[in-house]
Protein backbone atom coordinates (compact mmCIF):
# COMPACT_ATOMS: atom_id res chain seq x y z
CA UNK A 1 0.00 0.00 0.00
CA UNK A 2 2.72 2.22 -1.11
CA UNK A 3 0.49 5.06 -2.34
CA UNK A 4 -2.64 4.54 -0.44
CA UNK A 5 -6.20 6.41 -1.58
CA UNK A 6 -7.23 10.28 -0.52
CA UNK A 7 -8.99 9.87 2.44
CA UNK A 8 -12.24 11.97 1.84
CA UNK A 9 -12.95 14.18 -1.55
CA UNK A 10 -11.79 17.41 0.08
CA UNK A 11 -8.39 16.22 0.75
CA UNK A 12 -7.84 15.65 -2.97
CA UNK A 13 -8.07 19.00 -3.01
CA UNK A 14 -5.37 19.84 -0.70
CA UNK A 15 -1.79 19.78 -0.85
CA UNK A 16 0.77 16.92 0.67
CA UNK A 17 3.19 17.62 2.86
CA UNK A 18 6.61 16.97 1.71
CA UNK A 19 8.82 15.17 3.93
CA UNK A 20 12.26 13.27 3.79
CA UNK A 21 13.72 10.73 6.00
CA UNK A 22 17.36 9.76 5.70
CA UNK A 23 19.33 6.55 6.05
CA UNK A 24 22.99 7.74 7.38
CA UNK A 25 25.15 4.90 7.05
CA UNK A 26 28.32 5.51 9.24
CA UNK A 27 31.41 3.16 9.81
CA UNK A 28 30.48 -0.38 9.36
CA UNK A 29 27.28 0.17 7.02
CA UNK A 30 25.82 0.80 10.26
CA UNK A 31 22.60 3.44 10.26
CA UNK A 32 22.07 6.71 12.48
CA UNK A 33 18.63 6.37 13.83
CA UNK A 34 16.82 5.78 17.43
CA UNK A 35 12.77 4.54 18.44
CA UNK A 36 9.86 7.02 17.92
CA UNK A 37 8.08 8.32 21.10
CA UNK A 38 4.95 7.77 19.29
CA UNK A 39 5.11 4.34 18.05
CA UNK A 40 8.23 2.92 19.20
CA UNK A 41 9.35 1.80 15.62
CA UNK A 42 12.71 2.53 14.30
CA UNK A 43 13.26 6.29 13.95
CA UNK A 44 15.19 7.88 11.16
CA UNK A 45 16.24 11.53 11.05
CA UNK A 46 14.77 13.25 8.51
CA UNK A 47 11.77 16.11 8.19
CA UNK A 48 9.55 18.61 6.45
CA UNK A 49 10.84 19.84 2.64
CA UNK A 50 11.47 23.65 2.28
CA UNK A 51 9.87 25.26 -0.72
CA UNK A 52 11.62 24.97 -3.44
CA UNK A 53 14.11 21.73 -1.93
CA UNK A 54 15.14 18.66 -3.73
CA UNK A 55 14.63 15.40 -1.25
CA UNK A 56 18.47 15.02 -1.39
CA UNK A 57 18.90 18.72 -0.09
CA UNK A 58 16.47 18.42 2.32
CA UNK A 59 17.98 15.38 3.57
CA UNK A 60 21.08 16.16 4.11
CA UNK A 61 19.77 19.63 6.09
CA UNK A 62 17.41 17.65 8.26
CA UNK A 63 20.03 14.94 8.82
CA UNK A 64 22.43 17.94 10.18
CA UNK A 65 19.87 20.05 11.73
CA UNK A 66 18.55 16.59 14.01
CA UNK A 67 21.89 14.97 14.57
CA UNK A 68 24.20 17.58 13.83
CA UNK A 69 26.23 14.65 11.56
CA UNK A 70 27.41 16.11 7.83
CA UNK A 71 26.57 13.57 5.22
CA UNK A 72 27.43 13.14 1.11
CA UNK A 73 26.47 11.24 -1.97
CA UNK A 74 22.54 11.20 -1.28
CA UNK A 75 20.92 8.85 -3.07
CA UNK A 76 17.07 8.40 -3.89
CA UNK A 77 16.02 4.61 -2.72
CA UNK A 78 12.85 4.59 -3.86
CA UNK A 79 11.87 5.95 -7.48
CA UNK A 80 8.65 7.42 -6.24
CA UNK A 81 7.55 8.82 -2.66
CA UNK A 82 5.05 7.15 -0.07
CA UNK A 83 1.94 8.66 0.80
CA UNK A 84 0.64 8.29 3.89
CA UNK A 85 -3.00 10.24 3.83
CA UNK A 86 -4.28 11.87 7.01
CA UNK A 87 -7.85 11.68 8.42
CA UNK A 88 -9.94 14.88 9.47
CA UNK A 89 -9.05 14.38 12.72
CA UNK A 90 -5.38 14.56 12.31
CA UNK A 91 -6.21 17.55 10.54
CA UNK A 92 -8.48 19.12 12.80
CA UNK A 93 -5.17 17.79 16.19
CA UNK A 94 -2.24 19.78 14.13
CA UNK A 95 -3.91 22.28 12.89
CA UNK A 96 -2.52 21.72 9.38
CA UNK A 97 -4.40 22.00 6.45
CA UNK A 98 -2.58 18.83 4.71
CA UNK A 99 -4.04 15.72 2.39
CA UNK A 100 -1.28 14.10 4.29
CA UNK A 101 2.31 13.01 3.84
CA UNK A 102 4.84 12.37 1.08
CA UNK A 103 7.66 10.76 1.92
CA UNK A 104 11.01 10.34 0.03
CA UNK A 105 13.74 8.16 1.38
CA UNK A 106 17.05 8.78 0.85
CA UNK A 107 20.51 7.08 1.42
CA UNK A 108 23.70 9.36 2.48
CA UNK A 109 27.16 8.26 3.41
CA UNK A 110 28.81 9.85 7.09
CA UNK A 111 31.15 12.49 6.14
CA UNK A 112 32.11 13.70 10.35
CA UNK A 113 31.39 13.11 13.65
CA UNK A 114 28.22 15.03 15.11
CA UNK A 115 28.61 19.03 15.41
CA UNK A 116 28.77 20.61 18.58
CA UNK A 117 25.48 22.55 17.89
CA UNK A 118 22.03 23.49 18.91
CA UNK A 119 19.73 20.45 17.00
CA UNK A 120 15.64 20.84 16.01
CA UNK A 121 13.80 18.87 18.28
CA UNK A 122 13.31 14.95 17.19
CA UNK A 123 10.87 12.95 18.70
CA UNK A 124 13.23 9.63 19.24
CA UNK A 125 14.98 7.28 22.34
CA UNK A 126 18.12 5.44 22.13
CA UNK A 127 19.65 7.36 19.36
CA UNK A 128 23.03 6.45 18.04
CA UNK A 129 24.24 3.63 15.01
CA UNK A 130 22.30 0.74 14.87
CA UNK A 131 23.21 -2.30 12.46
CA UNK A 132 20.50 -3.18 9.73
CA UNK A 133 19.58 -6.11 11.86
CA UNK A 134 19.20 -4.51 14.63
CA UNK A 135 17.03 -1.27 13.23
CA UNK A 136 15.10 -4.03 11.24
CA UNK A 137 14.49 -5.74 14.95
CA UNK A 138 13.50 -2.31 16.54
CA UNK A 139 11.04 -1.95 13.48
CA UNK A 140 9.85 -5.68 13.74
CA UNK A 141 8.73 -5.41 17.87
CA UNK A 142 6.14 -3.26 17.38
CA UNK A 143 3.98 -3.35 14.48
CA UNK A 144 1.25 -1.08 15.11
CA UNK A 145 2.82 1.44 13.39
CA UNK A 146 1.52 5.43 13.42
CA UNK A 147 2.00 5.64 9.28
CA UNK A 148 1.71 1.77 8.47
CA UNK A 149 2.44 3.16 4.39
CA UNK A 150 5.76 5.02 5.45
CA UNK A 151 6.68 1.95 8.31
CA UNK A 152 6.15 -0.48 5.18
CA UNK A 153 8.65 1.14 2.62
CA UNK A 154 10.99 1.45 5.68
CA UNK A 155 10.69 -2.26 6.59
CA UNK A 156 11.49 -2.67 3.09
CA UNK A 157 14.55 -1.02 2.70
CA UNK A 158 15.84 -2.08 6.10
CA UNK A 159 15.16 -6.10 4.50
CA UNK A 160 17.26 -4.79 1.12
CA UNK A 161 20.03 -3.28 3.67
CA UNK A 162 20.24 -6.52 5.73
CA UNK A 163 20.50 -8.39 2.84
CA UNK A 164 23.31 -6.30 1.30
CA UNK A 165 25.15 -6.86 5.05
CA UNK A 166 24.88 -10.39 4.62
CA UNK A 167 26.45 -10.71 1.52
CA UNK A 168 29.06 -7.96 2.83
CA UNK A 169 29.89 -9.94 5.59
CA UNK A 170 29.82 -13.39 3.61
CA UNK A 171 32.19 -12.00 0.88
CA UNK A 172 34.59 -11.02 3.70
CA UNK A 173 34.55 -14.87 5.13
CA UNK A 174 35.45 -15.93 1.70
CA UNK A 175 38.24 -13.71 1.95
CA UNK A 176 39.44 -14.47 5.27
CA UNK A 177 39.62 -18.17 4.43
CA UNK A 178 41.15 -17.65 1.49
CA UNK A 179 44.28 -16.09 3.52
Amino acid sequence: MANGPVVNEMAATLPWRDRVEVFAVGPGGKIYGGRWDNDKSFALPGGGMESGETPLTAALRELSEETGISAVRPKLLMSKPVLHPWSDRHREKTKRNFAGTRTYFVKARVSGDPANMPLDYWGATDKRYYSPEEALGVMLANTNYLAPSVAEARLSILNRLVAASKKRNQQSGAVSEKL
